[in-house]
């Protein structure tokens, strides 16, 4: 069986009871949901650690932060475009190196949480 529940933004904890008639198990999972604009700031963090030299920094959180302000401002395509615009410079500034795919990915992640 399968069960979908939507989320508020915030802290969330979920238990699973399995029984067989005679044995129970239970384990709980616990979780945030954070908005489209936190999990923008995450990349953003994660570039910011990553030890880049700024001025190969800079343009890439630029455009995080115009993600963020679209996202803030409910304008969600204009959001998405900016992250498109985000991987491509990823893409073209770093290769295929670790950080660049994991970057590309998690703005890959939030793209698909929105559908576009």
């Amino acid at each position: 069986m399968r069960t979908t529940n939507v989320f508020t933004v915030g802290g969330h904890g979920v238990t699973l009871a399995v029984s067989d008639g005679t044995t129970l198990g239970r384990t709980t999972v616990r979780f945030d949901v954070i908005n489209l604009s936190e999990a923008t700031a995450a990349i953003s963090h994660e570039i910011d650690r990553s030890g880049i030299k700024r001025k190969d920094e800079r343009p890439l959180l630029s455009e995080l932060q115009a993600a963020m302000g679209s996202f803030d401002r409910g304008k969600i395509q204009s959001g998405v475009d900016h992250l498109l615009a985000f991987q491509k410079k990823v893409g073209q500034s770093f290769g295929n190196t670790p950080d660049a795919l994991s970057w590309i990915r998690a703005a890959q992640q939030i793209i698909d949480a929105v559908g576009q």
